[in-house]
């Protein structure tokens, strides 16, 4: 971390914070939601989903934004609502209060993070990227498996606490320098949003690779959400909670540990090479766990898992940062973020899969998005070499 930049070292400590903050109100914003304004499950996951529907639809708007305004006062302001967000939904008691702080708080974090990628893009040349892409998502997981201890714990003393806690991190994060020079402003005028909109639309590798990630998300995005579904099917929820603990914890500590090599990997080139063989390693997984019964069988099976999702996840990030035009950088960011919408679809496709189709159904169905999705990506590949494309994008 500290061979790189100075702002590229404050950004990713900023972002373990950011993380971490958020992650503090995990293990109490569906309690809160459930016993202070008396929502039914159905009804808290219905809004939960429409407020990380609507982030993942306002990436267009906020990558366009971050193109045009300096990104790190964009920066700032997501950290300012962020902080306003977790101090409202603390105080909030009406479900219209809620589902707006919550609206708040996902919207900037969407903002948060296509404006970090985007300064990253800026601060590094484009061999560099790859790791450090790689290791900024590995604090984002440390952030989210340090966050729901703390947040658990401070909810013992007061249900106030985490939300506490959570809004003070944001505003610290929102008053520390990031030390940036003025980017230099191209001569070429921008065009506007509607424009904009065509252009996104226009380009087939971009739209073609979104959709492809939009549906290996459904697998990465929200794993313990599917995985508590499908093992409550033939466990109790005691011991479901206490497998998709190990799950979650084993998900954590690999991240952690293969941040390392990931970032190695994906600089040597090849990227849809390590796509392709991430979302395979995905689809092995999901598989395994779906012809398994046993808890040690399922954490291997989830080390397997987390290399895909290591070697995936910033792997996206640099296809895109390699087909993205110079002036328009935040707003492919922000397309690409649409694939977020993963996190949104997953639980609602499980649950009806496994209402419909009881058993392992459910994991299948998630096997064929991935390799739906890796043949979009590769399809998208395809374009990007009768392009002449960069030798980092090519497969062999």
């Amino acid at each position: 971390m500290f061979r790189f930049p100075l702002p590229v070292q404050v950004l990713l400590a900023l972002s373990l914070l950011q993380a971490a903050g958020r992650a503090l109100l995990a293990p109490v914003l569906v309690m809160a939601m459930s016993e202070r304004l008396g929502l039914a499950p159905a009804a808290v996951g219905l809004l939960i989903g429409a407020a990380v529907a609507l982030a993942a639809l306002s990436g267009i708007a906020c990558g366009y934004l971050i193109d045009r305004w300096p990104k790190d006062r964009l920066l700032r302001v997501s950290f300012l609502a962020m902080g306003a967000a977790a101090f409202g939904l603390g105080e909030t008691r009406s479900w219209a209060g809620f589902c707006l702080w919550l609206t708040v708080m996902e919207c900037a974090a969407a903002l948060s993070g296509i404006a970090a990628k985007a300064i990253l893009a800026e601060c590094l040349p484009p061999e560099r990227r790859g790791k450090v892409f790689s290791l900024r998502y590995t604090l984002i997981n440390v952030g989210f498996a340090l966050g729901p201890l703390l947040g658990a714990w401070l909810a013992q003393c007061s249900m106030y606490g985490p939300f506490l806690l959570a809004g003070a991190l944001m505003l610290a994060a929102a008053a520390s320098p990031l030390c940036l020079r003025p980017a230099a402003r191209s001569s070429e005028r921008l065009p506007g949003f509607r424009q904009t909109l065509r252009l996104l639309a226009s380009d087939r590798q971009l739209v073609l690779f979104t959709l492809g990630s939009l549906l290996t998300t459904m697998a990465i995005g929200r794993f313990s959400d599917y995985l508590s579904l499908y093992l409550l099917q033939a466990r109790s929820g005691m011991e479901a909670m206490r497998w998709v603990s190990l799950l979650i914890t084993c998900n954590a500590f690999a991240v952690i540990a293969l941040q390392f090599f990931a970032g190695a990997w994906l600089e040597r080139g090849k990227l849809l090479s390590w796509i392709s063989l991430a979302c395979l390693l995905l689809a092995a997984s999901l598989a395994g766990w779906a012809l398994s019964d046993n808890l040690a069988v399922w954490c291997g099976w989830m080390l397997v898992f987390t290399v895909g999702e290591v070697l995936l996840v910033p792997a996206e990030y640099l296809f895109v940062d390699r087909i993205a035009p110079e002036a328009h950088r935040g707003s492919y960011y922000g397309a690409q973020s649409l694939s977020s919408l993963g996190n949104a679809v997953s639980p609602v496709a499980a649950g009806a899969t496994l209402a419909l189709l009881p058993g392992s159904a459910m994991l299948w169905m998630l096997v064929l998005c991935v390799l739906a999705g890796v043949v979009l990506m590769r399809a998208a590949g395809a374009k990007a070499r009768t392009e002449a494309a960069p030798a980092c994008l090519q497969s062999s």
